[in-house]
This record gives structure tokens, C-alpha cells and sequence, in this order.
């Protein structure tokens, strides 16, 4: 049974497919969802825009939970992580007892919020 989902988001709508989809196995399994995005250490000033892109989407993702009647188990996080993708997001997965990842089939990165 799945504790704890991670969603890799990097700013496109792809990325953003998955998210109905976890909202329902999350309210089905009472599983608490947090939402990653990546930015590169090189630029300091994109936590700031993954961070705010985050928020939002956790708004979003915590609204759609109350339509599906979710328990009050149910709740988001996020985290904005500074690296390299596929290493922070593993090394998140590892740390934070991660029990799934959901993801799209494929992401645009090159067509994403930050275009990385």
C-alpha cells in the first residue's frame, strides 16, 4: 500500500497528466502526495520561481482532493530541490520513505515553465 507519492512536476502540462490520477489513488489509499520540482544550482533565483510554480499547484491538487471527498489524512507537500533531476529526485524518494512515483510517460522539460 502505498504511504507516501511523489510527483515529479517540471512546469509542463505533461508533467501536470499524472496529477489526476493521484489524487484519486491518494484519496483511495489515504496516501499523502508531495509534489518535487528540480532547478538547477547554477541560478538561485529559479527556487524562487519552482517554489511559487509549487504552491500553486499544491492550491490546485488540495482543491481537487476536497471534490474527491478525500480522508483528512490526505494532504500536500512540496519541495523544490536543487540538482541534478533523476539524482534529487531518487535521493528524495530514498530519504523521505517514498512509497511510489508518479509520473507521466514523458515530460517536456524543453517546453516547460523554465524550460530546462
Amino acid at each position: 500500500m502505498f504511504k507516501t507519492m511523489l510527483v515529479p512536476l517540471d512546469g509542463s502540462e505533461t508533467a501536470e497528466m499524472a496529477l489526476p490520477f493521484v489524487e484519486e489513488i491518494a484519496t483511495s489509499l489515504s496516501a499523502e502526495v508531495v509534489l518535487v520540482s528540480v532547478f538547477e544550482p547554477a541560478d538561485p533565483h529559479m527556487e524562487r520561481l519552482h517554489q511559487s510554480y509549487l504552491d500553486r499547484v499544491t492550491a490546485k491538487v488540495q482543491k481537487e482532493l476536497e471534490h474527491w471527498e478525500a480522508p483528512k489524512s490526505v494532504w500536500v507537500s512540496n519541495k523544490a530541490l536543487s540538482g541534478n533531476p533523476v539524482e534529487k529526485i531518487l535521493q528524495y524518494a530514498d530519504e523521505g520513505d517514498v512509497s511510489c512515483i508518479a509520473m507521466a510517460s514523458h515530460g517536456s522539460s524543453s517546453h516547460g515553465l523554465w524550460g530546462t
